[in-house]
């Protein structure tokens, strides 16, 4: 019923992707619901792309269905919250599809739209973890655009029975603003990876031998 914001840091190759692997595996073992997403090097000027595959995921969106069927297939999920469904046009900037905007969101535009944009994308989020225990873990937090960092802040407010893991490299100063909130949240645990000590690899190299002592 309460989530939590993990920070797994550390330098490229030093075992966060096998961290987190271990760590997606616990949960589904538990029926958690796992979204996974990931910051890109050449998207990071493409807004809540870290998000895209979360969100298409959580549609259930197939890759061969056509523009004008996913944005039908959209409508017809939303079809029992006029709330949402008010909103889903929105949802362009996030998901490969191209609804129309209504009479709502076209009077939207700038930090207006990208406000309600955040909300629509956390309320999402609520209402898949009303269903079951929802964990969304996102790597390479150090490509992320602004967007989404913002929906990262916006998810940690607003979406408490939400887990959310975040994978980085160590992010070099000035840190982005919604980083560092994230980081001074009450509810936020970092975790810092780093090489094994001299004794942890010789316990380590005596597991994988099966042997007392080297």
């Amino acid at each position: 019923g309460s989530g939590q914001m993990i920070v797994v840091s550390g330098e490229a190759g030093i075992g966060k992707s096998r961290f987190l692997q271990e760590v997606i595996q616990s949960a589904r073992s538990f029926g958690v619901h796992v979204f996974l997403g990931a910051g890109q090097a050449v998207e990071q000027n493409t807004p809540y792309h870290a998000w895209r595959p979360v969100f298409i995921q959580m549609f259930k969106l197939q890759a061969a269905m056509a523009p004008d069927a996913r944005a039908a297939y959209i409508l017809q999920q939303l079809d029992g919250d006029e709330e949402l469904a008010r909103l889903a046009p929105l949802l362009n900037v996030v998901l490969p599809i191209d609804l129309d905007d209504n009479e709502f969101t076209e009077k939207m535009s700038g930090e207006v739209r990208a406000y309600n944009t955040h909300k629509l994308l956390a309320s999402l989020l609520l209402r898949s973890a009303n269903d079951s225990p929802v964990m969304v873990v996102i790597e390479d937090a150090h490509w992320f655009d602004s967007a989404s960092w913002a929906v990262v802040r916006q998810v940690i407010r607003d979406v408490p029975p939400v887990m959310v893991f975040l994978a980085t490299r160590p992010m070099p100063e000035p840190f982005p603003p919604e980083y560092e909130e994230i980081l001074g949240q009450e509810d936020t645990d970092s975790i810092k990876l780093a090489g094994l000590t001299r004794a942890d690899t010789s316990t380590l190299i005596r597991q994988r031998l099966e042997v007392l002592r080297l």
